[in-house]
This record gives structure tokens, C-alpha cells and sequence, in this order.
């Protein structure tokens, strides 16, 4: 019996690892362009949503803000139970004594304040107007004042 087919001769296994190896380099290069593509893209969106989840006056410019003042655990949600408090300035007060930041609370938006500490532990939970700087999140106020209408609360 003979064992011999043109097909399975030494002449053509070389050019059929040829044509495999051009097969596996393209599927390596394609594969290695999705990845590169992807990795692109991937910080195109990163660098086009950096610092975007907060709205921003220009540095340095006064603004005036109202909103709810809060803590930076709970924000909107206090969590009176879990913190053993009556109401949402003690709940405010509680998390800030454990280490959390106030954040004045503006429509679906907060920023953490700074500044003199008793005059936001003084309207913890209500609505107030808070002029100052904003810089990325945070709001250095100048000062607080109750807000006029003291209906929204969180």
C-alpha cells in the first residue's frame, strides 16, 4: 500500500503552515487593533467625562447656591434609623462627627463645602443660600443664610 498523496507530500505541509501562519498573524493584528481601539475609546470617555458630574462656575467668581445642607453619607437618603437620630440634622450632625463632609444639596447635584464648620452645623438639614467659590465640587462659602423658602427639604 502506498501511503503517498500529492496532497500530504513534504512539498505542500510547508506551504500550508505558510498560509496558517499569515491566517493566526492577521487574526493576532486584527485582534490587536479591537484592543487598541477599544483601549482609544475607553479613554477618550474617560477624559470626556472627567470632572463633568458636577456643574462649575469659573474659578474664583462669586456664585450663590440653595440648597439643603447635608452630610456626604447620606446626602439626600439619611439613614435615621442606622444613625439613631430623630430627625435630618441630627442625622447631618451624627455623620459628621464621623468624619464625614457637609454638601449643600442643589436640585440632583451637591457640593462638598468648606469653610466655617458651625455655620453649616447651625442649618443642618435646612434650606439655605450659600454664596461662595466653587472649585471641581467643592463650594468654599462666604457665607450662609436661611433660605426664604424653606419648603424643599431632602
Amino acid at each position: 500500500m502506498d501511503f503517498t498523496h500529492p496532497q500530504f507530500s513534504d512539498r505542500a505541509l510547508p506551504q500550508f503552515n505558510q498560509a496558517t501562519n499569515r491566517i493566526i498573524n492577521m487574526k493576532i493584528k486584527f485582534k490587536f487593533g479591537i484592543l487598541l481601539a477599544t483601549l482609544l475609546v475607553a479613554g477618550l470617555t474617560g477624559i470626556a467625562q472627567n470632572g463633568s458630574s458636577q456643574p462649575t462656575a469659573p474659578a474664583g467668581e462669586v456664585k450663590t447656591f440653595t440648597g439643603v445642607i447635608s452630610d456626604s453619607m447620606c446626602i439626600t437618603k439619611h439613614m435615621l434609623k442606622h444613625m439613631k437620630a430623630a430627625n435630618d440634622a441630627e442625622c447631618v450632625r451624627k455623620c459628621v462627627k464621623d468624619e464625614f463632609d457637609y454638601v449643600l444639596v442643589v436640585d440632583n447635584d451637591y457640593y462638598v463645602l468648606k469653610g466655617k464648620p458651625e455655620d453649616f452645623d447651625k442649618y443642618a438639614g435646612q434650606k439655605v443660600t450659600v454664596k461662595g467659590t466653587v472649585k471641581k465640587d467643592e463650594l468654599t462659602a462666604e457665607s450662609v443664610t436661611p433660605s426664604e423658602d424653606d419648603r424643599v427639604r431632602p
